[in-house]
């Protein structure tokens, strides 16, 4: 039972970011929008940053935010799954024994590279679909994951009907 209620615990932060993510969405609210959006406006020098910001608020840009929230949510939830298997599998020792200690040494060991990637694994599908958006409403020679090709975007911002 130890093993059980500590591999859901292990895995419960993970949870509660899948669910903040799609709830954020079911809400209509993308919390990716936000991080998105104001990552991209420091990017381009200030006169640019208004009509940059009115860019990514068009109202073509609305479902693939919702969709990328919907994206890092399952991805996380994934994660987080795949997290509490490890943990369940890993650590098998009842709490507070050195035994148990050590199972979540290396439970932690084993799962430390995988969680610093989930960041990248999440934010890139969600990334790219916000970009292939920006590439349909704008023309295919506009892009959001090159600096050169942000500010272009910036200057000639005009919707490619």
């Amino acid at each position: 039972m130890d093993g059980l209620w500590y591999a859901f615990k292990t895995a419960m932060d993970v949870f509660l970011q899948a669910l903040v993510f799609l709830g954020s969405a079911v809400f209509g609210r993308p919390l990716l929008k936000p991080l998105i959006v104001e990552g991209l406006i420091k990017q381009v020098p200030a006169a640019q940053r208004h009509a940059l910001q009115e860019a990514l608020e068009h109202r073509g840009m609305t479902r693939a935010y919702w969709l990328s929230g919907v994206i890092a949510g399952v991805w996380k939830l994934m994660f987080g799954g795949l997290r509490m298997l490890v943990a369940y599998s890993v650590v098998t020792a009842p709490f507070g024994t050195a035994t148990f200690n050590a199972q979540v040494a290396v439970l932690m060991t084993v799962m430390y590279l995988p969680g610093l990637l989930m960041g990248a694994i999440v934010l890139a599908p969600a990334m790219l679909l916000v970009d292939r958006t920006v590439k349909r409403i704008y023309g295919p020679d506009v892009t959001l994951m090159r600096s050169e090709g942000l500010h272009s975007f910036a200057r000639n911002l005009t919707p490619a009907t």
